[in-house]
């Protein structure tokens, strides 16, 4: 192997590693960098224009604020532009110009109202002239390339799609405003424009939902599985140096450019398979925040009598404390591998782990539950499922992010959420049946349309409204044979045949 072909974190191992085939070891780091690569959604493309910006503006927000003199503004009515095309630093405008459709190129969009419509186009947003996005715009054009550094997948995201969004993790995180509300849509805009890849907004997602493009978790779960049951140190390039004594033996290098993505999903991910040989360089160089993700996990795998994060410098070699998961969690999510991972670890017992944050909760359904199914509708984590064959509502709570919706829509008020809280007994990382029930079929048509403990309640309501038989018995039928037997009690009442 030319040592002209290796990357920074080879040549390190090559000096420092304590191995002495070093050409197996070589090897293994190799694939690794080679996987990660090779499942990376990461792209980039040059900022190429940096000074001519479109101001499109709504009637009454017009203003006669100044750009920094290195810009090069143009204003547009917005009700003289036909369309746009293109991205930050290379957008196509078509204008209507006295009746002419033109076209104007710019670098940059700024949109001056009280909503941003173009959203989709990353355009900056003033509602009060354009002093307050003078500094956002600089800091777009000091950029030579803009990154796609992150992937959010709408599906797992507790926030998008919902009428009362209850998690905002992502959002609060971010400090340079690259992840936006659009409310109209109900979802959350990515603006590469100005995201610093800093990592705090996937650190901070419960669900997974939001990934770094680079470090993905097929990637990453991939990557692992070519280390062949080495121990993984995590590190940056530049915190490489601080490791005197060089790095452990049978032990490669995860490289990341931050730690601020890793949080227990991540850390239990790298646990499992490790076999719990995963170190960081040292607790001094690591976010405080990771430091608190950190005592999480150990605390976590602790109740299962395993060890799983460890630190390098001034350290001894960890042991495996446990045989790695073979798995490769195909078709999982984050959480539910991580669920995955914890099941196989096979020593369950009933201790209950208080957590800091909120990454982890204990999920309960107490014996009021009518089992209308309302928060297997809403659930996107899959924590709550309904189990057709057994006619019941089973729960994984090992898979509950603490979002609330499932609380929101409960009419009963069944379901209670303990938020922090980890427990190692087995029904935690299992469905189990939460409740239960009966079908109830029509009374005409004998079809099953709800269950028992729903068509109780609902008579316990209405029955006592409802003096006329007639009346009363609609409650128990289907959605069919309702309007039926409405129609026939009034045609009995007036005298009536049906048609005259």
């Amino acid at each position: 192997m030319s040592h002209n072909n290796l990357s920074y974190c080879a040549m390190y191992l090559l000096e420092n590693s304590k191995n002495e085939d070093k050409k197996q070891l070589l090897n293994i780091q190799k694939n690794i960098e080679e996987t990660i690569f090779d499942y990376s959604k990461e792209n980039s493309y040059e900022l190429a224009g940096k000074k001519v910006v479109a101001i499109i503006y709504e009637d009454g927000y017009g203003c006669a604020d100044e750009l920094d003199e290195a810009f090069e503004p143009f204003f547009v009515p917005s009700i003289s532009l036909l369309n746009i095309e293109g991205r930050v630093g290379a957008y196509r405008l078509s204008v209507n110009e006295n009746g002419e459709a033109k076209t104007k190129h710019a670098s940059f969009l700024i949109y001056l109202g009280e909503k941003n419509p173009l959203l989709n186009f990353d355009a900056l947003h003033s509602d009060n002239g354009l002093t307050s996005v003078s500094q956002k715009l600089q800091n777009r054009a000091k950029k030579d390339f803009i990154t796609k550094t992150l992937l959010f997948n709408e599906e797992l995201c507790d926030y998008a799609k919902k009428d009362t969004p209850a998690c905002r993790a992502c959002i609060d995180s971010c400090e340079s405003s690259a992840l936006i509300e659009d409310k109209a849509k109900k979802t959350i805009k990515l603006s590469f424009a100005d995201c610093v890849a800093c990592g705090k907004c996937i650190g901070a997602c419960p669900s997974g939902a939001m990934q770094n493009s680079q470090f993905n978790v097929e990637g990453i779960v991939a990557a692992l599985e070519e280390a062949k049951g080495f121990g993984v140190l995590i590190s940056t390039e530049a915190d490489l140096v601080k490791l005197d004594n060089g790095v452990f033996e049978n032990t490669v290098i995860f490289k990341v450019d931050t730690y601020s993505f890793l949080n227990e999903l991540y850390l239990s991910l790298f646990a499992f398979k490790t076999g719990g040989e995963l170190y960081f360089v040292s607790k001094e160089v690591l976010p405080i925040e990771l430091l608190g993700a950190i005592e999480n996990t150990n605390m976590m795998f602790g109740g299962f009598g395993k060890q799983a994060v460890h630190f390098a410098l001034g350290g001894n070699k960890a042991e495996k404390s446990f045989k790695s998961v073979t798995k490769r969690f195909e078709n999982s999510s984050l959480r539910q591998a991580v669920s995955k991972g914890f099941k196989s670890l096979s020593s369950f017992n009933e201790s209950i782990i208080k957590l800091s944050g909120t990454m982890f909760s204990s999920l309960g359904v107490n014996d009021s539950c009518t089992v209308c199914m309302g928060c297997a509708f809403v659930c996107k984590s899959g924590a709550f499922n309904a189990n057709e064959e057994q006619k019941a509502l089973t729960l994984n709570a090992s898979l509950c992010t603490g979002c609330g919706h499932c609380e929101a829509v409960c009419p009963e008020k069944s379901i209670t959420i303990e938020k922090g809280v980890f427990r190692t007994d087995e029904p935690y990382f299992n469905f189990v049946v939460a409740a239960k029930d009966e079908l109830f079929c029509c009374v005409e048509c004998g079809k099953p349309f709800a269950t028992q403990k729903q068509i109780a309640k609902v008579a316990s309501v209405f029955n006592t409204l409802f003096v006329d038989e007639k009346k009363r018995r609609t409650l128990y039928c289907c959605a069919d044979c309702k309007p039926k037997v409405m129609l026939e009690d009034f045609v009995n009442q007036k005298g009536v045949s049906v048609g005259n």
